[in-house]
């Protein structure tokens, strides 16, 4: 077991982010089938709304978990179907269930839009979902490690600033619905109407949902726990765009520690472009080298064929954590070839 394979065995919950088009869900899948064929039970989620996982293991997987392979499952996870869901239990919740009920005090339609407004961002509603996903995978479910194939990297972004704000948020709507709830309380009361428990449920839902919030944002930032994995190929674009990312890991306390560099071309043999590609890729692990070196930098050589199916991913499987960057630029120089 290599030192990369070691440190990922031992984290519950793995994020793989990075720019588009960098091989995230590849990787995703590949670290599955490896850490699988360890004894390790996997989860490979996709959260990517555009879900290509089962492109990759070439088997439909869909909104239900499925198993792939010994310890291996996977599911492409739809957070807006699970916000909506909450949305409406809540809605049901603090919503009077007839028009006549006592006093005429049911709370206003247009509160409860205001409060749980439809066209909340779609970021929101991926934001909401992902935490009740995650917050049931780290308290009922028995997967042993967790990976989470995300959207690119901005998209990535938004996620991460979600349990600040969504903690906020619920705070706010707490204490608002509190208010209410006691008003009407003392309203009925006074009125010999008797005690409605319906404000105590919606109370309820709302401070699960806060405490489900807070727990998630202590697991997402216990490195003991969780490993936030950047992907990126040798390129500006993705150099400067992996930069960015790892400034708003620090941010926001997520633990990062390993970057994968995907798609290096190593080549030493007759093919001209071959060896253009093999030099201006090593041009660009310099630039990585000197951009992240306090980070533990790992390569996944170029692949001559297409990358699909779990035969294939075994083969990617095999090389993750076995090149680190030195060893990589070492390659290159003496003119070895991996095809």
């Amino acid at each position: 077991m290599n030192k990369l394979i070691e440190e990922l065995s031992n984290r519950r919950f793995i994020i793989i982010s990075g720019k588009g088009g960098v091989g995230k869900t590849t990787f995703s899948a590949a670290l599955g089938i490896k850490l699988a064929a360890l004894g390790i039970k996997v989860l490979v989620v996709s959260l990517d709304p555009a879900h290509s996982l089962g492109d990759a293991y070439g088997i439909k997987i869909g909104s239900s978990v499925k198993k792939l392979d010994k310890n291996l499952y996977a599911l492409e996870f739809n957070p807006i179907q699970l916000f909506a869901a909450e949305k409406e239990a809540l809605i049901k919740a603090i919503r009077e269930e007839s028009s006549e009920a006592p006093m005429g005090i049911p709370i206003d339609e247009e509160a409860i839009e205001l409060l749980l407004d439809a066209q909340l961002p779609y970021e929101f509603a991926e934001g909401l979902g992902f935490i009740k996903l995650f917050y049931h995978l780290m308290t009922v479910a028995d997967y042993d490690s967790i990976i989470f194939d995300t959207a690119p990297t901005g998209h990535t972004v938004e996620l991460l600033k979600l349990p600040e704000i969504l903690e906020s948020f619920y705070v706010r709507l707490i204490k608002f619905r509190l208010k209410i709830s006691r008003v009407f309380s003392k309203i009925k009361k006074l009125f010999g109407f008797g005690y409605d428990d319906r404000a105590d449920m919606a109370l309820r839902l709302l401070e699960e949902t806060k405490e489900q919030i807070t727990n998630v944002r202590k697991v997402l930032t216990d490195e003991s726990k969780t490993e936030f994995v950047v992907v990126m190929i040798p390129n500006e674009m993705s150099i400067l765009e992996s930069a960015r990312l790892i400034e708003q890991l620090a941010i926001h306390e997520i633990p990062n520690s390993n970057i994968i560099v995907n798609f290096v071309r190593i080549y030493g043999g007759d093919c001209p472009f071959c060896v253009l590609m093999s030099k201006y890729h090593n041009k660009q692990l310099e630039k990585i080298r000197k951009e992240f070196g306090d980070k533990k930098l790992w390569v996944i050589p170029y692949f001559s064929e297409e990358i699909r199916g779990i035969k294939v991913l075994k083969k990617v499987s095999e090389v993750i954590g076995e090149l680190d960057i030195e060893k990589a630029l070492k390659m290159i120089s003496e003119g070895t070839t991996i095809e």
